[in-house]
């Protein structure tokens, strides 16, 4: 228990079983150095995942700037936390990492619930529910200040929250995401079901296929939904772009517009 291991910038592929690395309930850090995190890389060859913490891990056990990439695993793609392990997962990134049933990225299962922060979840796929990730059985993360982009699930293409998970998304981003479910395509955004209530804070939820967010969530407030993430490509989210159909709607301080015979302005 208390070891640091410090990882220097390359791939780490090396495993036996189902994941790179487990971490039996010990108190660890485990990293790349601050900044090299795209050039720190864990390696699942598509036939494991990364890691896997099998419970009772908490905070004092931490994984950071790290980059998790080519996971494959039934559940959890990327990093699994079960039995009430609660790691801090901070400064990673989750790029193509798949689970044959949820959690392409990170799936949290049997009342765990880790802190994510300042994380990327990009291109991972899930055969049932999360892309990014999965919620599962009471589990009850906060995550903080992630961005989920491109991710694809049967439901929830981006996260799935199921079986009385109760998360806090704070200060998160979720565009481009896809649920696939040829019957009820359910939220490429967010999917909530079975008693899970997730509360949002200073949130975008924009451009996901077919919508954005289904089942029921708590308003904490700051929070953006729309159907486009940004119309007019300067950058900047609707939802807080005051000219958000620039220039056919209005125009900004500052700037010089053409207007076609017809057109109105404002």
């Amino acid at each position: 228990d208390g070891d640091r291991i410090l990882l220097m910038p390359g791939t780490y592929s090396i495993g036996s079983g189902d994941s790179i690395a487990t971490i039996n309930g010990k108190s660890v850090r485990i990293g790349g150095v601050a900044g090299e995190e795209a050039n720190t890389t864990l390696d699942g060859q598509n036939a494991r995942r990364g890691i896997l913490f099998t419970g009772a891990e908490t905070s004092s056990s931490t994984i950071e700037n790290l980059t998790f990439i080519n996971g494959y695993a039934e559940n959890g793609g990327g990093i699994r936390c079960t039995n009430s392990a609660s790691p801090l997962i901070r400064n990673c990134v989750f790029e193509g990492n798949e689970a044959t049933s949820d959690g392409g990225g990170v799936q949290n299962n049997t009342q765990s619930s880790p802190t994510i922060e300042d994380c990327t979840f990009r291109l991972n796929l899930a055969g049932s529910g999360g892309g990014g990730l999965n919620n599962f059985d009471d589990s009850n993360p906060t995550v903080r200040n992630c961005v989920f982009e491109l991710n694809t699930a049967d439901t929830g293409g981006a996260v799935a929250n199921s079986s009385s998970s109760d998360p806090i998304y704070d200060g998160c981003v979720f565009s481009e995401n896809t649920s696939v479910a040829e019957n009820n395509p359910a939220a490429g955004g967010m999917y909530s079901n079975t008693g899970s209530v997730p509360t949002l804070t200073n949130t975008r939820i924009c451009s996901n296929t077919p919508n954005q967010i289904s089942g029921d969530w708590i308003d904490d407030g700051g929070n953006c939904i729309t159907d486009v993430c940004d119309t007019d490509g300067d950058e900047i989210f609707d939802c807080v772009d005051p000219c958000p159909n620039w220039p056919y709607d209005c125009s900004e301080d500052g700037q010089t517009i053409t207007v076609a015979v017809g057109q109105p302005i404002q």
